[in-house]
Parts: structure tokens; C-alpha cells; sequence
């Protein structure tokens, strides 16, 4: 989980062509958990961590930009 949670971390750099590849490498890893039949555990723990960090990302840009006016 370590690994998919810092892979998340670069869904929001400001690189681009960064930006990118880790919106697709966590695409790829939702898809995967889920057509798996058997690793629910892990697809209700990836997906979880996934939320918790939309919602992160998502209170951080809304206080950044209440702050700034």
C-alpha cells in the first residue's frame, strides 16, 4: 500500500507528462482490483486509500483558494 499511496502523491505534480502517467498507473491498478474475483480485500483497501486522497487533495485546493481571497 506504501507504494500505490505514493503513487497517488503524483496525480497532482505539476509536471504534466508526471501528472499522467500516475493518473494512468492508478487507472490501471483500480481496474485490476477490480476484475480480480478474488482479491476484494485489497480492492475495498485500494479504493479507500484512493477516496481518502481525492478528498484530501480536493479540502486542500478549496482552503488554498479561500485563502487567497
Amino acid at each position: 500500500m506504501r507504494a500505490y499511496s505514493k503513487m497517488l502523491s503524483f496525480v497532482t505534480h505539476p509536471k504534466p507528462k508526471i501528472r499522467r502517467f500516475a493518473q494512468q498507473a492508478v487507472t490501471l491498478v483500480l481496474n485490476s482490483c477490480s476484475s480480480r474475483t478474488g482479491s476484494s480485500d485489497v480492492a475495498a483497501q485500494v479504493s479507500s486509500l484512493t477516496a481518502e486522497f481525492c478528498l484530501k487533495s480536493l479540502s486542500g485546493e478549496s482552503a488554498e483558494e479561500n485563502a487567497g481571497n
